[in-house]
């Protein structure tokens, strides 16, 4: 029998962590019963949710943590040390919110427990499973692994195993925790995001679609774009939102591309499924914020490239793995990479782009189909054992 699986995440739902939708409906698909646990419910939960709970953890009461501290000294003990030994959230919030959370994991029949994202929340999560008897599983995907990492080695521990979503992350968890890590790229369905039979055009009109913030390296983009004659008939949309907006409105105002890099404001998922299949590629120059702040494994990449869109992107993190041969790679942080790469794409003769974007899709449908990864997840987790 298939174990019924928690998802623990910060906050849901978070317009930019499809991801874990797309999870959840995977893993249940295939047999799992899913409920997803969450520190903070913003707003409605999402409509693409086929038929899963969606629990938030209500504050703890003083009261409650003390009893059940008395009524389970054992446990209680063991998880007190455990909690002493990590530095990022005091020993008495380790304590009241995870026994809040192991009595959701008990209330609902919860038997493995999958944290998404590998900071503080998932400190939670591991010392909830030990309280429950379960077993316990994490992914990390960008910021919790290379900037909110104080707690990572600690979590890491605790873990039965834990999921990297590209290889450059597998192997530093390899240093750190050895044979627990699993590689596993983000799936998306395929089902949803599709390619139009006929998008041949003269023109080359790109679309980048994410957060408007400093690891997209949009500002090289648009300085790319600068240095581009300007009878090129080369266009971009930017699809999105972020603090970053006004600073590359004005760039774009300064170097006079407005006839050429326009801003559409964030859009949801069904309008990426109906829009995407237009444009004649998908740009996106990821690169590492300077606080170290980077994507990891873009699934936009994956979503673009499953509608048939050829990817310029940048050849840093996962990027280059997801791409392969089917894409442009530039240099990250170098407009006049990306600009080579730009100029590269616009020379390709329409057939040329209809062709590396069939290559795309096929790409897509083989390695990143969300039911396939779904599979992969839930053998790891039906051969996990409490400890």
């Amino acid at each position: 029998m298939k174990k019924h699986i928690g998802l623990l995440v910060p906050t849901f739902p978070v317009a930019s962590e499809t991801f874990i939708v797309t999870e959840a409906n995977a893993l249940a698909k295939i047999g799992h019963k899913v409920t997803i646990f969450t520190f903070k419910l913003a707003g409605v939960s999402s409509t693409l949710l086929k038929n899963i709970d969606v629990v938030e953890i209500s504050a703890p009461i003083h009261s409650s943590t003390a009893f059940y501290m008395l009524k389970h000294p054992i446990k209680s003990l063991q998880i007190t040390k455990l909690a002493k030994s990590l530095n990022m959230i005091s020993t008495s919030s380790l304590l009241a919110w995870s026994i809040q959370l192991s009595n959701l994991i008990d209330k609902y029949k919860v038997k493995h427990l999958h944290c998404h994202f590998l900071h503080g929340h998932a400190s939670y999560g591991c010392l909830a499973a030990k309280l429950s008897d379960i077993t316990v599983s994490g992914v990390g995907h960008g910021h919790d692994v290379y900037i909110n990492n104080k707690d990572l080695n600690g979590n890491l521990r605790m873990f039965n195993f834990v999921v990297a979503v590209c290889d450059e992350m597998a192997n530093h968890f390899v240093k750190l925790i050895g044979p627990k890590t699993k590689l596993l790229h983000c799936g998306i369905n395929t089902h949803f995001f599709k390619p139009q039979t006929s998008r041949a055009k003269e023109s080359t009109h790109l679309v980048f679609v994410g957060r408007l913030v400093e690891k997209k390296g949009l500002v090289y983009l648009v300085q790319a774009m600068a240095k581009i004659n300007r009878s090129i008939p080369l266009y971009i949309d930017i699809v999105g939102d972020g603090p970053l907006k006004n600073d590359l409105m004005a760039l774009v105002q300064k170097h006079n591309l407005q006839s050429h890099i326009h801003f559409l404001g964030a859009k949801d998922p069904t309008w990426l499924k109906d829009n995407l299949p237009n444009y004649s590629g998908f740009v996106a120059p990821f690169c590492q914020a300077e606080n170290g702040d980077r994507d990891t494994g873009p699934v936009v990449l994956k979503e673009a490239m499953a509608c048939g869109l050829p990817v310029i992107t940048s050849d840093f993190m996962g990027c280059k793995e997801i791409v392969g041969d089917v894409g442009i790679l530039c240099k990250p942080k170098d407009s006049e990479s990306i600009k080579d790469g730009l100029l590269k794409f616009n020379s390709l003769t329409p057939h040329q782009r209809l062709e590396l974007g069939r290559k795309a899709v096929l790409r897509v449908n083989q390695l990143f189909d969300a039911t396939t990864q779904a599979k992969k997840m839930s053998m790891w987790i039906q051969g996990a054992r409490a400890c």
